[in-house]
């Protein structure tokens, strides 16, 4: 126990969290389900409440380390859930080095352009979960009221249903050749996606996006 939360303040400690608290023990899935709650915590930005651990066991040195259960749920900070991301990136990405294999280019998309740079030396790991933490803050402080949409459509056919709209919205990503994100305002995103999907092209929604991003 004195592994988790040592030398954080106490207004700051190690919360920890269970899924067994929510469906019991899971067999051969805890790991997999473990991340799927962590990713639905991420997405709503809240640490749920750890439900049934009202008593502490006391075959556990708790004052041994800084861990805190979460009595209720909480808003969690972008910035914190962030740096967990930008590690968990980073970590395959060199873990991945220990075999003798070296790519000759390394790629990476969002959060993966950080662990890229990571993974080749550019970035440090702590300067990539700060920076992975900044990434976070400036989309919090952007506008609220916007949308993200990705369109199966090549660039050259969404562009000319932005005309107007530059500097409000635009193309945030370029995935494959007949495939991009729209993010700007959500009344102009969803207007272009409508008028591409007039015309064939399958367009979706990407959930969580509700800040104002044009690129």
């Amino acid at each position: 126990m004195a592994t988790y939360g040592r030398g954080r303040d106490a207004e700051r400690p190690l919360w920890l969290g269970s899924l067994k608290s929510n469906i019991g023990h899971a067999q051969a899935a805890p790991g997999v389900a473990g991340v799927i709650k962590t990713v639905m915590a991420l997405r709503h930005a809240v640490l749920p409440k750890t439900l049934h651990a009202e008593r502490r066991s006391t075959h556990v040195d708790w004052e041994a380390g800084a861990p805190g259960r979460s009595r209720a749920s909480r808003r969690w900070r972008r910035g914190t859930p962030r740096r967990a991301w930008s590690a968990a990136r980073c970590a395959p990405t060199r873990g991945g080095w220990a075999w003798p294999v070296r790519p000759d280019v390394v790629l990476g998309h969002s959060v993966g352009e950080i662990a890229a740079a990571h993974g080749v030396g550019i970035l440090s790991l702590p300067d990539a979960c700060d920076l992975g933490a900044a990434r976070g803050g400036l989309m919090d402080r952007l506008p609220p009221g916007g949308a993200m949409v990705a369109i199966v459509a090549p660039e050259a056919a969404v562009l000319p249903e932005l005309a107007g709209h530059e500097g409000v919205a635009g193309i945030a990503a370029v995935n494959a050749p007949s495939s991009v994100v729209v993010s700007g305002p959500e009344e102009v995103v969803t207007a272009v996606a409508d008028a591409l999907a007039a015309g064939g092209a399958r367009t979706k929604r990407l959930p969580g996006a509700t800040r104002s991003t044009p690129r």
